[in-house]
């Protein structure tokens, strides 16, 4: 048996669009969601199960219960979306720096100044289940661009 997809979470633009393909998965994804800084649910709709997954800015939805803490494997694919989404950003161009790549722009003084910034500006990680912190790793896209620590 191949990996099973429990959730689907996605950006357009500002807005984090979450598919999960159960009831019991969207709670446990939700409360994780709820926790994240500046992020709220603005929409919620929900499906039967034989309806295909809807697209654009609805989610999945829920009745009653209480929510679970998303488990340890639900945190590491989280996670590692996370992780991808950043290692493409660094080859993305960047209208704030004058549509480079922050691996295109950090080639200068002024542009290493502005990459540091906008890194700066990336949330950062958020406490999951205890102890358990999930974001991007603020250090290895420094590291990646040859930028110091802050």
């Amino acid at each position: 048996m191949g990996p099973v997809t429990l959730a689907w979470l996605w950006l357009e633009g500002q807005t984090l669009i979450v598919v999960a393909n159960s009831v019991e998965r969207y709670r446990r994804l939700k409360l994780w969601v709820d926790r994240l800084p500046g992020v709220r649910f603005h929409q919620v709709r929900q499906s039967a199960a034989d309806e295909p997954p809807p697209l654009g800015r609805e989610g999945a939805s829920s009745s009653g219960g209480i929510p679970i803490p998303p488990g340890p494997s639900e945190l590491a694919a989280v996670q590692e979306q996370i992780d991808a989404y950043y290692e493409r950003w660094l080859d993305t161009s960047i209208p704030a720096l004058g549509n480079k790549t922050p691996r295109a722009a950090v080639r200068s003084e002024a542009g290493r100044r502005q990459v540091q910034q906008l890194i700066r500006g990336i949330p950062a990680a958020s406490g999951m289940g205890g102890s358990v912190a999930i974001g991007p790793n603020k250090c290895l896209l420094r590291k990646k661009l040859g930028l110091p620590e802050e």
